[in-house]
């Protein structure tokens, strides 16, 4: 027993290292987007700029407003470049904070006992199916054989949508039923 429980606290003491990097790479992405979100142009000046910018375009009698309309349309672009940086820059700091992220499938396999075999299971959507294993216990075979019968028969039922959609149209609510 103290050699399962052994095994057990060495594997609860990776879990929390593991959790304490997570939780630092969770906090890098939220600092990035933070950043991104005051680094855009907020959407109240955009709509002041394309307001004032429909105004001048009414008003433009003989092309008087012209200049004018061109002012408006360059700061316009200038917003766009900005919020272009601002979306690049998150993209690229999130996707080196998820980059930095370990598998959790590592952890239960080196667990080492029923539970992390059985956690091997639940992530064999993630895993190929030649590393999964099941435990030899009665109940993860009674488990495993329940399983695939259960989505056979889940899956001969056609589930079906109450309308369709056609493109130009919002999109529908999906309300499923299945026939009978």
């Amino acid at each position: 027993m103290m050699a399962v429980a052994t095994q057990y606290m060495a594997w609860l003491s990776a879990a929390a290292t593991q959790a304490e990097q997570v939780a630092a790479q969770a906090a890098a992405t939220a600092t990035a987007f933070e950043a991104a979100l005051a680094a855009t142009v907020q959407p109240a000046v955009v709509a002041a700029n394309r307001g004032l910018m429909q105004v001048l375009a009414a008003t433009n009698w003989l092309g008087f407003n012209t200049p004018a309309i061109m002012d408006i349309e360059a700061a316009y672009e200038q917003m766009w470049a900005m919020d272009v940086v601002a979306m690049a820059t998150y993209h690229a700091d999130a996707s080196a904070a998820a980059s930095l992220l370990a598998p959790w499938q590592q952890v239960l396999r080196n667990l080492g006992i029923d539970i992390g075999k059985n956690g091997a299971i639940n992530l064999a959507s993630a895993t190929p199916a030649a590393e999964t294993s099941v435990s030899a216990t009665p109940a993860a075979a009674t488990w495993a054989s329940a399983t695939p019968a259960a989505a056979t028969s889940a899956a001969a039922t056609p589930a079906t949508t109450t309308s369709a959609w056609q493109p130009g149209q919002q999109q529908p609510r999906h309300r499923q039923h299945r026939q009978s």
